[in-house]
């Protein structure tokens, strides 16, 4: 694994993250800072601000106050296209797939915003266009491949199991070539094989892809075997960040979020 010692800035870094929504606080002055290649899980009970965090990361919303730096950028204002393609790619909790669109051209769509686009190549279809068409496909191909969808690639994504939608959402976030991946809740409604399966692969794509990754769920089987750091939120305040281990013993945290879900 890549250490961050020859670079030693972070990946991402936020500093005082503060959210209003019309008078309710969601998230409090929040710190995070994630290195090269770390997997960091985001975790607390509902309501503690964690889907903000990434809607806020991404441009969805913007915040009160506070600072977003990534690779150094301040995307704190930007818009979600820009911190798309400066290297942030997510999913979301509920599944936003394009339905009427086949597997194959969900991914091939996320691939195309890397693409320059000359309209007279493609007035004209062109050879170099064809050629560009042909070579993106196969890229697309190669990705269902390794997620288990290749078979699937000409059915509408909306008529997918349900699991395989969550696969596929992430291989979408994957064809933008992120540096940075946000996974919120992959594993939500997945049984405990579909989700070990799913384990693997993420620990696969991080170490092929060489991903930054930070996790967002509620499965703590799933967060403490993937997550080298987790950092607890409850009530959009940060309470505890560290290893596995060290967190899921500290009282504050029995108290706000294990207590409730240790068993689940």
């Amino acid at each position: 694994m890549h250490s961050t010692q020859s670079n030693p800035l972070p990946i991402l870094r936020i500093d005082g993250l503060t959210k209003d929504f019309r008078g309710l606080r969601a998230l409090t002055k929040v710190e995070l800072i994630v290195h090269e290649r770390e997997i960091l899980g985001v975790i607390g009970p509902n309501g503690a601000g964690k889907t903000t965090l990434f809607n806020l990361i991404t441009g969805l919303i913007h915040p009160t106050q506070g600072k977003i730096l990534f690779l150094d950028h301040d995307i704190t204002f930007k818009e979600p296209d820009y911190v798309t393609k400066l290297g942030i790619g997510r999913t979301f909790q509920n599944i936003r797939l394009f339905n009427a669109m086949t597997v194959l051209d969900n991914v091939r769509v996320a691939m195309q915003l890397h693409m320059p686009i000359n309209p007279f190549t493609i007035f004209l279809s062109s050879p170099s266009f064809l050629d560009k068409e042909n070579q993106l496909e196969k890229r697309a191909i190669r990705l269902l491949t390794l997620f288990g969808l290749e078979n699937f690639r000409n059915q509408e994504a909306g008529n997918l199991p349900y699991a395989h939608q969550r696969r596929l959402e992430i291989a979408r976030a994957l064809a933008l070539q992120p540096k940075l991946l946000l996974l919120d809740e992959p594993t939500a409604g997945m049984n405990p094989s579909e989700t070990q399966e799913l384990l693997q692969l993420i620990l696969r794509l991080h170490e092929e892809y060489h991903l930054t990754i930070i996790l967002i769920a509620h499965d703590m089987r799933f967060v403490m075997n993937l997550c080298q750091r987790v950092q607890v939120l409850n009530q959009g305040e940060t309470i505890a960040v560290g290893s596995p281990d060290e967190v899921r013993s500290l009282p504050q945290v029995i108290e706000a979020y294990l207590g409730r879900s240790a068993h689940a």
